[in-house]
């Protein structure tokens, strides 16, 4: 009985870390068994790069949340992308771009602003006004529809295909050799941390 449970204390770390390790490789996974693989790389790649520069050009959060939504619905009606998988990724990057547009939409001092709300905070001032909450607007919806795009291509498009396509491109091999490199170092130092965090609870 002492024994088994010796095993099983050092077994259940291994066994989550293997699951974790597993969730590391999610993207590697969902882009090598989409329905869209077999669409030439070239054409996701143009199309990714098209939504991404018209959120930048036209500047307007209409256009990236319709840019958003579209992105949303190729992944996971096209390319058969699991709905939960492409909406939790966004969620946390769209999460991400709130707390990097926080600072400029509310407005912290000592003195209240002169145009727009303010509230008071013993002796600070919260504030905000319709320009500030515009600007938030129009960079958190246009860096959320770039970042949908390149969800949208890394979901669906493995890194072999995009070097395949780079190539095309008669991009340096150097470069493409680093940027393979890098990628894979990702995932080497990911798993690296799992076994840290597997050898850290082996000791409680």
């Amino acid at each position: 009985g002492v024994r088994r449970g010796r095993a099983d204390r050092t077994r259940l770390p291994g066994t989550d870390g293997r699951k974790r390790n597993k969730e590391m490789e999610l993207v590697d996974r969902y882009a090598y068994s989409a329905k869209s693989r077999m669409v030439d790389p070239a054409h996701k790649m143009a199309l990714a790069v098209s939504v991404m520069a018209l959120c930048l050009l036209l500047n307007k959060p209409a256009v990236g949340l319709m840019a958003a939504l579209g992105m949303w619905g190729l992944a996971c009606f096209w390319a058969a992308i699991p709905i939960r998988v492409f909406a939790s990724v966004l969620l946390a990057e769209a999460a991400f771009l709130l707390m990097a547009v926080a600072g400029i939409a509310i407005s912290l001092g000592t003195y209240p602003a002169a145009e727009g709300w303010g509230l008071s905070l013993g002796s600070w001032w919260v504030g905000t006004n319709p320009v500030s909450l515009t600007l938030a607007a129009r960079l958190a919806t246009r860096a959320l529809g770039g970042a949908a795009a390149m969800n949208f291509l890394a979901l669906t498009t493995p890194l072999v295909d995009l070097m395949e396509v780079m190539r095309r491109l008669r991009l340096p091999v150097l470069l493409l050799d680093l940027m393979t490199v890098l990628y894979r170092f990702i995932f080497t130092l990911m798993a690296c941390l799992v076994r840290i965090h597997t050898a850290q609870e082996s000791r409680l």
